[in-house]
C-alpha cells in the first residue's frame, strides 16, 4: 500500500496530476480522506473519471456563480454592446439556470430554453451562441467534461437578404429637396459606404480639404441609447477616403458652415440613437413625399445599411478590385468583400457597365425633370 502523509487534523492526503496548465505546469488535484481507506476510494474515483475523460474538478459551482465570472472575464476584451447583449440574454431567457450546478445541466434543459424562444429566431441564435461560449470555457477550467449546448435544435432562421438600392430609391436620393445635414448624410452614406456609427462620430477634424480625403478613426457605440466614441472595430475599420471632385465643394461648405465639432450633432454632442433614427427617417419621409410627386415607388424599409450594400454594388460595377474594395469599406478581411462581389456576379453577370449606365441615366433623367 502506498504511503500518504498525516496531516494535523488527522486526514490523509495525497496530489493526483489533472493536466497542464497554459504555461507548461503541472496541475496538482489534492485529495483527502480520514482513513487510508477513503483517500484510496476517492483517489480511484479521479483517475477513473480521468481515464474517461469525464473528470470535474468541482461538482458544486452554479451556473449563476459561473456566469457571472464569465461575463466579469469577458468585459475586458469585448464591446460594451456585446455585454449588453450577454445581459440581455442572461436577463430574459437563460436565468431559468442559475441555481443549478454546472454539472447538472443537461442537453434537455438548453432545449427547453430555446423552444420557450422559438418565437424569436434571431435570440435562439444568440442564446445558442452565449451558452456555448461560458460551457466551452468551462470545460477549459475542467467544471464540465462535455458541453450540453452542443447539438441542440434551433428554429430555422433566414438572414435579411441584402440589397442595393432600388431604381426609385436612387432616383429619389437625387431629386428629392434636402436641407444641408439631410444631403451630407445621404452623401456619405451612398457615394462612401460609411457605417451608421462611423459616419455618427465624423468630426470636423477627420477632413483635410488639402490632401482631400477625410479619415475614419473613431466609431460611436449606443447602449441603451447614449452614444459613446470608441476606435474601430479592426484595423481595417481605420481609414483614409478620398473626396470625389464632385462633392468637394459640397463638404467644403458644409464644414465651413458648422457650429459644432461633429458633423451631425446635437447641441455639439453625438446624436443619440434615436435622434440619428429620426434624422434618417425624416430623410425617408421626404422621399416618400417626392415618390408621389414624381409617380414612383416610394422607398421600401430602407436603411442605412442598404445603402453600404449599394455602395459594395458600386465598387463592383466599376470594376475595383476586391483588395481596394476592401480597404474602401473597411473590411477586416477579404472574404466579406469577396462573398459581396461573388453574389453580385451570379445576380448579374451581365453588368459591368452598369455604374457608368447609372451615371449617365441620372445625368438624363435630370436634363428631362428640369425641361
Amino acid at each position: 500500500m502506498a504511503k500518504y502523509k498525516k496531516r494535523k487534523d488527522g486526514r490523509y492526503a495525497t496530489t493526483i496530476l489533472i493536466g497542464y496548465n497554459d504555461e507548461g505546469k503541472p496541475i496538482l488535484k489534492p485529495i483527502y480522506g480520514k482513513t487510508i481507506s477513503e483517500l484510496e476510494l476517492k483517489k480511484s474515483q479521479v483517475l477513473v473519471d480521468l481515464d474517461r475523460k469525464i473528470y470535474v474538478s468541482n461538482r458544486s459551482v452554479t451556473f449563476k456563480e459561473y456566469s457571472e465570472r464569465w461575463i466579469e472575464t469577458k468585459k475586458i476584451s469585448v464591446t460594451k454592446q456585446t455585454i449588453y447583449m450577454y445581459e440581455s440574454i442572461f436577463n430574459n431567457h437563460i436565468n431559468t439556470l442559475n441555481d443549478t450546478y454546472l454539472i447538472d445541466i443537461t442537453k434537455q434543459d438548453i432545449q427547453d430554453i430555446i423552444n420557450r424562444a422559438a418565437h424569436l429566431k434571431r435570440t435562439c441564435q444568440k442564446i445558442k451562441i452565449t451558452l456555448n461560449q461560458i460551457f466551452e470555457s468551462a470545460i477549459d477550467e475542467n467544471l464540465l467534461y462535455k458541453n450540453p449546448a452542443r447539438g441542440i435544435t434551433l428554429p430555422k432562421y433566414k438572414a435579411e437578404k441584402k440589397r442595393k438600392l432600388t431604381a426609385s430609391e436612387e432616383i429619389l436620393t437625387e431629386q428629392t429637396e434636402f436641407n444641408n445635414t439631410e444631403k451630407m448624410l445621404i452623401t456619405l452614406l451612398k457615394y462612401y459606404g460609411l457605417r451608421k456609427e462611423e459616419v455618427v462620430a465624423l468630426s470636423k477634424s477627420d477632413f483635410d480639404f488639402t490632401s482631400e480625403q477625410f479619415t475614419i478613426a473613431r466609431v460611436v457605440e449606443y447602449i441603451n441609447n447614449k452614444p459613446s466614441l470608441k476606435g474601430t472595430k479592426s484595423e481595417a475599420g481605420e481609414r483614409s477616403l478620398y473626396i470625389l471632385n464632385q462633392h468637394l465643394e459640397l463638404f467644403m461648405n458644409y464644414i465651413n458652415d458648422l457650429e459644432s465639432n461633429y458633423l451631425f450633432s446635437n447641441k455639439n454632442k453625438l446624436l443619440t440613437d434615436s435622434q440619428y433614427r429620426k434624422l434618417f427617417n425624416g430623410i425617408i419621409k421626404k422621399m416618400t413625399s417626392k415618390a408621389k410627386e414624381l409617380k414612383i415607388n416610394a422607398p421600401d424599409n430602407l436603411t442605412s445599411h442598404i445603402f453600404r450594400h449599394n455602395y459594395a454594388t458600386m465598387l463592383h460595377y466599376a470594376g475595383v478590385k476586391i483588395k481596394d474594395a476592401q480597404y474602401l469599406l473597411g473590411h477586416s478581411t477579404a472574404t466579406v468583400t469577396m462573398d459581396i462581389y461573388t453574389h453580385l456576379d451570379k445576380e448579374n453577370t451581365d453588368s459591368r457597365d452598369k455604374i457608368n449606365d447609372y451615371i449617365k441615366y441620372k445625368i438624363n433623367l435630370n436634363h428631362s425633370i428640369k425641361a
